[in-house]
């Protein structure tokens, strides 16, 4: 669902910055009067800013903020959350306040995606706005953190037909022990990282930088985030840009059935942006259903590797001619000889390596999701939802369902649920933003999100990009410095085109 953005980047120094945090993604009210000076570290901050300690936070400033572990039992101790700020790039006078951000994930680490936000934001908002990020509690460099608690790879035949019950069941039992293994190491708080805590936290935040409302951009699982605030806390909503958004009424079972869809929709859009990519996607995907390809040193690059691989590209449009120099590698290497086909080997082995498997199963992916949404299907139960997605989504859906619907077992934790919303549930005035065919967190969520908060307005990309921010278009630029600038929302929904691709960059 929302782990992309941990995975996966376009290339160069962005690239390697996007790789670093979290997909698997709100508004209203303008900051009080003086705000500016306490978002900068003035009267009404509580936080002791420094320079950066780690290299590529290079001229970025980082401090620590300890917040309850428990709120109801004060003394089971404290998290130190992991912040990271971006200082004003304007003069005083024109200053804001604070705009904080959450990546996505769950489990995206705020600090690691700094560098890029920090990039991607448009120079007027820059300009105005310190921005602040944090890795939430139990994650990154915040203290305590979780450990041993990544989950298995999804297991399926090289080659053949797949007997999904029989992939969900040893999937199921397999991340059963890893989960009760990361409960037992993470006992004193495993229980306290679900997003009603986070939301808790960030409320703290504001108050530290002495802002009297929350300024906030949400990606991805950073949407729930947002919206979960928002509605904890109507009155202390300044403004906010949900992006890439989950949906408002959701369920375990809803995650899988809708969320493990998209990838497949952001396929259809991939095959529409160049004349062969279709061709060079099949022709890769039906070589290795055939037979795997022997790398050489015991490693074996099978269907599923590929298919792996290609969703962390899918959701990320600069990517997508990556996706046709993989496919094309795949069948060299099979098909080739001499040089050309060890070089295709080569380069199998690279992204086979950088990326690793998609495990959206395990670790705070799951660990949150299952604190936030208390539903428990049975097994039987979880078969059937994978064999309903994978009839609908035939490429990616059902390797993605059974990390989705798995994720709880054997996680003995103490839900604390998210509030869900109700149409009109919020008059804040938000902008929410979503790509039509966005390959983590489906357009119809961004709806729902709208329904709940009638008075917001949403920006509409045409593509499978998530997370429009990080690719802003002028248009989709120019919408959101003017909301978060101005706090004016567009009189209307608005839909703005796609950018041109990078030269060279088409997908087929």
């Amino acid at each position: 669902m929302l782990r992309g953005m941990s995975r996966i980047g376009s290339s160069g120094r962005r690239a390697r910055r996007l790789a670093l945090i979290g997909v698997m993604t709100i508004l209203g009210v303008a900051a009080a009067p003086g705000a500016a000076l306490a978002g900068a570290g003035g009267p009404g901050s509580a936080i002791d800013w420094a320079p950066c300690a780690r290299a590529d936070l290079k001229g970025l400033e980082c401090a620590t903020f300890p917040v309850p572990m428990d709120r109801s039992a004060p003394a089971a101790g404290t998290f130190e959350l992991a912040l990271v700020r971006a200082r004003a790039t304007g003069p005083r006078r024109a200053r804001i306040g604070t705009l904080f951000f959450n990546p996505g994930g769950p489990g995206g680490s705020g600090r690691d995606f700094m560098p890029t936000m920090a990039e991607v934001l448009p120079p007027d908002v820059r300009a105005r706005f310190d921005i602040v990020s944090w890795d939430p509690r139990g994650i990154g460099d915040t203290r305590p953190a979780l450990e041993g608690c990544d989950g298995p790879w999804v297991d399926r035949p090289a080659t053949g037909p797949v007997d999904w019950r029989d992939v969900v069941a040893r999937h199921a039992a397999a991340i059963a022990e890893v989960n009760r293994a990361c409960r037992e190491r993470n006992a004193a708080f495993i229980d306290h990282i679900g997003t009603v805590d986070v939301v808790d936290d960030l409320d703290a935040l504001r108050a530290a930088v002495g802002d009297e409302q929350l300024n906030y951009v949400g990606m991805s699982y950073g949407t729930r985030i947002g919206y979960v605030y928002a509605m904890r806390h109507p009155d202390r909503v300044g403004r906010f840009v949900l992006d890439g958004t989950v949906n408002p009424i959701e369920s375990t079972d809803g995650l899988t059935r809708v969320g493990a869809l998209g990838n497949d929709e952001a396929l259809g859009y991939y095959f529409q942006r160049g004349p062969r990519a279709r061709a060079r996607f099949e022709t890769a995907l039906r070589l290795l259903q055939e037979r795997p390809i022997d790398l050489g040193g015991g490693e074996v690059y099978t269907r599923w590797h590929f298919v792996d691989q290609t969703l962390l590209m899918m959701g990320f449009e600069d990517n997508h001619v990556a996706i046709g120099r993989v496919a094309d590698a795949v069948r060299v290497a099979l098909e080739g000889s001499g040089r050309r086909q060890e070089e295709a080997k080569e380069l199998l082995r690279r992204v086979t390596r950088s990326q690793g498997p998609n495990t959206d199963s395990g670790g705070p992916f799951s660990i949150v999701n299952c604190l936030d949404y208390p539903q428990r299907p049975t097994l039987a139960e979880m078969q059937d939802i994978v064999l309903d997605v994978g009839r609908r989504a035939p490429v990616y859906g059902a390797s993605l369902a059974t990390s989705y619907i798995t994720g709880c077992e054997g996680l003995d934790l103490t839900p604390k649920p998210v509030p869900l919303a109700t149409p009109s549930a919020s008059p804040a005035p938000i902008l929410v933003a979503s790509a039509t065919r966005d390959a983590r967190t489906p357009y119809a969520w961004a709806v729902q999100m709208a329904r709940a908060f009638p008075a917001s307005r949403m920006l509409t990309y045409p593509g499978a990009q998530h997370v429009i921010t990080v690719r802003p278009s002028r248009c989709s630029a120019r919408v959101t410095s003017t909301y978060l600038i101005k706090r004016r929302l567009p009189a209307r929904d608005v839909a703005c085109p796609a950018p041109r691709p990078a030269r060279g960059a088409q997908a087929g």
